[in-house]
């Protein structure tokens, strides 16, 4: 999600009474909600499946296999698929794209021109 917040300020001028300077600041965020870290289990799972594909060329079906065979559970506690292995590696690389191209993206903040205003009473 985005958040944009616009504040219209006045302010006034000196001892100058019905005299204001009139401005808008405008400001983007996309850090709304709480950031989950990966628990260090998901991190250990997550090495261990990349290690096995990446430099092992092992298949997602040969390590739900071994997984299984080791007695290693998924986050929820089932057995491995291949389609799980394959969603660990998929959401990490997901997430990671979300984090840094999307969450953490910095907006420039935006102010209008300043303009002064005399109001008679």
């Amino acid at each position: 999600t985005n958040q944009i917040t616009t504040l219209n300020n006045s302010v006034t001028v000196g001892n100058e009474e019905g005299v204001v300077l009139e401005f808008t600041i405008e400001t983007q965020s996309n850090n709304l909600t709480y950031h989950q870290p990966y628990s260090k289990r998901q991190q250990i799972i997550f090495n261990l499946i990349e290690y096995l594909h990446e430099d092992k060329g092992w298949g997602y079906r040969v390590i739900a296999k071994k997984m299984n065979s080791w007695g290693i559970n998924t986050q929820r506690g089932k057995t491995w698929s291949n389609g799980s292995v394959h969603s660990v590696l998929k959401r990490m690389h997901q997430r990671d794209v979300r984090i840094e191209g999307v969450r953490n993206k910095k907006y420039p903040i935006k102010i209008s021109k300043m303009v002064v205003r005399c109001h008679t009473v």
